[in-house]
């Protein structure tokens, strides 16, 4: 069976089409309503067979017109029709579903409802937008009061008894507690605190630079004396500034500083200078070891102080050899000949190791106080001390012959017998002095 409003195929027994809604009854009594009226009536005769009217029976399979549905009240399921059989060829108009009710809508629920919604948004929007200021005021304070308590950790190594550091400090150590304070009475009801905690934090930093500025400025101040050529003055200024800030970030690293000016202005231990330039680089090697603070020197100045000596004691010994040489030979043979002629005389005369010799190995032992030389350095110069005045002494007298004939092809020069002995014990002395500064010298090279 299908629906006379839309077509939809309906399924037996069923009482309104399941596409539309239209009832079957209603299509049903929609459909008797306008079936013409039967065309052969209620009087219609029976045909006769042969010519003679017969009786034939009123049928009764087919009624002239489906029977009233009744209707079906609301809420309650329908009773099974018997099932009507209708002439197909019978004509239906199709029937007419009924037109359902609009709601009317209530604008002003729609209004209401629609203002609550924006009122709970905005008042969400405010509240995320006031929880993410309040995390960000309480990063920026925790920022900072880290930063000041790092800037106070680091003053506090400046700080030294009696000194005016000691309120300076105390007074960024108090306003870093405070700080810490009114962090802890922050929260999303109270951001101000956060904002305050940070402001005390700053100031805190503040307080604390005041401490490290003094110092660096210190540092900079011994460093351009340094870079002005001005090296003592440069050394003063590094050893006073680690004398009043033993333990200040920073101070270890000038001491560096100033260990590395003094490498640069002094020539390596091994490298040949003049007696002058050797002086001079001990002198300053001394000054910086006598100021450096502390008891511990560095290693390496001590060092290039050692190699310095010892290589200046080094010359100082083969010069005195040479000489020692010179005045055995020239003893030998004023006690064979009673007097010297030729190469020897020239060589005795001429000897290398003077007066000067002398002085200049006393000026190196003199400089040994400070220096932080091992004490076999004190033995080794005093012998040389001793070497080089028996060479002088040999000296002199070559100088002072009692007799001497000088022509263009000859030198010849007579010596008392006290003179010639007095070479001859000196020859001897100095013969033992050098061999036992050889080991010394031997011994603090390490060969």
């Amino acid at each position: 069976m299908f629906c006379r409003k839309c077509g939809a195929n309906i399924p037996e027994g069923q009482l309104a089409c399941g596409q539309c809604g239209a009832t079957v009854a209603a299509d049903s009594q929609a459909g008797a309503q306008e079936l013409p009226a039967d065309p052969y009536g209620d009087s219609a005769g029976s045909f006769a067979v042969g010519g003679q009217p017969a009786s034939v029976p009123e049928p009764t399979a087919f009624p002239s017109h489906p029977p009233p549905v009744a209707a079906m009240p609301e809420q309650q399921a329908p009773t099974q029709p018997e099932q009507v059989i209708y002439p197909e060829a019978l004509p239906y108009a199709p029937a007419v579903a009924p037109e359902r009710p609009k709601k009317r809508v209530n604008v002003k629920l729609l209004l209401i409802a629609a203002g609550v919604v924006i009122a709970l948004a905005a008042t969400t929007g405010l509240l995320v937008r006031h929880n993410n200021n309040v995390k960000e005021a309480k990063a920026a304070a925790n920022t900072v009061i880290g930063e000041a308590k790092a800037s106070i950790e680091k003053a506090g190594f400046a700080v030294e008894p009696d000194t005016d550091e000691v309120a300076e400090y105390a007074k960024a150590t108090d306003t870093i507690e405070q700080a810490q304070a009114s962090f802890a009475e922050g929260g999303f009801f109270k951001p101000s605190a956060f904002r305050q905690a940070a402001d005390l934090a700053a100031k805190a930093e503040d307080e604390a630079e005041v401490i490290l500025t003094r110092v660096d400025k210190l540092i900079s101040d011994a460093s351009a004396l340094g870079r002005d050529g001005n090296t003592e003055d440069a050394f003063e200024a590094y050893f006073a500034l680690a004398e009043r800030y033993p333990r200040a970030v920073g101070v270890s690293a000038a001491l560096d500083d100033a260990e590395e000016l003094l490498m640069s202005q002094t020539a390596e231990g091994t490298v040949w200078v003049s007696r002058d330039e050797a002086k001079r680089d001990l002198k300053l090697m001394r000054v910086f070891l006598r100021g450096y603070p502390g008891e511990e020197k560095p290693t390496a100045v001590i060092e290039r102080a050692k190699t310095r000596l010892l290589t200046e004691a080094g010359d100082c010994v083969s010069a005195c050899e040479s000489a020692m040489n010179a005045n055995r030979t020239w003893s030998n043979q004023m006690l064979k000949r009673g007097k010297t002629s030729g190469l020897v005389a020239v060589n005795f005369k001429d000897q290398s190791v003077d007066g000067s010799d002398m002085k200049y190995v006393q000026d190196l032992k003199a400089l040994l106080s400070g220096l932080e030389q091992p004490g076999d350095m004190a033995k080794l110069l005093t012998l040389l001390v001793d070497s080089s005045r028996l060479n002088n002494e040999c000296r002199a007298i070559a100088n002072k012959p009692v007799r001497k004939k000088i022509t263009s092809t000859s030198d010849e020069r007579w010596y008392s017998p006290n003179q010639v002995n007095k070479v001859k014990a000196n020859a001897a002395r100095l013969a033992s002095k050098i061999s036992a500064a050889k080991k010394l010298l031997v011994g603090m090279k390490g060969v």
